[in-house]
């Protein structure tokens, strides 16, 4: 399988909105107004920038400033846990970065839509089910509903087991990715 990705020219829709996205980000900061673009809200609410989606879940962004980037352009940066050094610090964000974190949100706020119509043993047997182009994929799942994503700190062997399919997940793909690729 080759993969091939598109050039941002054939995708002109969404670079504009990466800089719509961050472009109203910087208005909302400097300015305190709200901005919408697009069905999603940018607004200054005191040490936050929050990002209110469509379903009015909101995206908080801590103690946003406008910088200067490499660029020399304006740019947002927050505060928040640096993914690397896990330390907290200013974290500097761009328009596909802003776009990629609402499209995470808004996925959540899909699944949580869906989550409410079916029963949690209809949700853990279709994640089961084996996928048409990943067929050695070994596919397993647990779950519950609940206001939010947590793991069971009482139970330590669970958790271990979580970590060894991610670990297991993470060497299909590997392998998958070698064998595309020679």
């Amino acid at each position: 399988m080759i993969w091939a990705f598109p050039k941002r020219a054939c995708r002109k829709s969404i670079v504009e909105l990466w800089y719509k996205v961050e472009n109203a980000a910087i208005v909302a900061i400097k300015t305190g107004c709200s901005i919408t673009v697009n069905s999603l809200t940018f607004t200054a609410e005191g040490d936050f920038l929050t990002i209110t989606l469509p379903s009015k879940h909101k995206l908080f962004y801590a103690h946003p400033e406008i910088d200067t980037n490499q660029w020399g352009k304006p740019s947002v940066t927050y505060c928040g846990v640096d993914q690397t050094s896990k330390q907290w610090t200013r974290i500097e964000t761009y328009g596909g970065k802003w776009v990629e974190n609402i499209v995470q949100a808004v996925a959540r706020d899909v699944i949580k839509c869906t989550a409410d119509k079916v029963n949690l043993a209809e949700v853990l047997k279709l994640m089961t089910e084996p996928i048409p182009w990943a067929q050695d994929l070994p596919l397993s799942a647990d779950g519950w509903f609940g206001e939010s994503m947590t793991l069971d700190f009482d139970n330590d062997e669970q958790n271990l087991l979580w970590l060894n399919q991610f670990a297991t997940l993470d060497r299909f793909i590997s392998r998958r990715i070698e064998h595309e690729n020679h």
